[in-house]
């Protein structure tokens, strides 16, 4: 149950920053792109912060250090997908 908790929050930041970002309107595979690399960051950074404080990922849902993990791989994720494509257009 704790790995949907982690795609979740993936998703939602993947989805505030492509809100809050300054991308084309029209680029549909951007939003895609961004929410995928939201759930894969926040599903990674989950596991890891889970496994790091002893949590089983698969087991509990709620671990305040797994969650926060979440979030900061999902960022971290993003931002650097934000970075490359920043990079590749120019």
């Amino acid at each position: 149950m704790g790995l949907l908790a982690f795609v979740v929050i993936g998703l939602v930041i993947g989805l505030l920053v492509r809100a809050v970002a300054a991308l084309a309107a029209d680029d549909a595979s951007g939003t895609v792109l961004m929410t995928v690399a939201g759930m894969v960051g926040g599903l990674a950074g989950g596991v890891l912060g889970a496994l790091a404080v002893g949590v089983d990922p698969l087991a509990q849902f709620f671990s305040a250090v797994a969650w926060g993990a979440a979030a900061a791989g999902a960022v971290v994720l993003v931002a650097v997908f934000l970075l490359i494509s920043e990079q590749g257009g120019a």
